[in-house]
């Protein structure tokens, strides 16, 4: 089973797709594996995936999205940071990225945990607990 095969079997425990996003990521910002996450939460197939670079994925002018990608190869600094990628049908999703930097194989491991619509959840848990106190 080649490493893109393990990738693409990634899930959670109750058989669901998984809702994190996982990369090898090289220096040329192409996607060197990938899991089937990918292909599920932004709607793109895995071909279309493969030809794109993760900058073209941004939802920023051409600039800015070429330096959040050379942040996110940074393999001096790390620790998390927030950024959108665009889904197929012109959305943006917002996630909360981790990365690792592998130097044997020269790529940067990415972990990205959709964190979009948290805080409006939030706010409505907020006011469903102040609702219910207030009796």
């Amino acid at each position: 089973m080649s490493a893109v095969d393990r990738d693409r079997d990634i899930s959670v425990e109750d058989g669901r797709q998984p809702r994190v996003l996982f990369a090898n990521v090289g220096s040329d910002a192409r996607m060197k594996s990938f899991n089937s996450a990918w292909e599920t939460v932004l709607g793109y197939d895995r071909e279309e995936l493969q030809k794109l670079r993760l900058y073209e994925l941004i939802p920023l002018r051409p600039l800015a999205a070429v330096m959040m990608v050379r942040q996110v190869l940074n393999i001096v600094k790390f620790g998390p940071m927030e950024f959108h990628l665009r889904c197929k049908d012109g959305t943006h999703k917002q996630f909360l990225w981790h990365r690792r930097y592998n130097p044997e194989v020269r790529t940067m491991f990415i972990a990205g945990k959709e964190v979009s619509g948290q805080e409006e959840q939030l706010h409505r848990q907020d006011a469903a607990l102040a609702a219910g106190g207030s009796r």
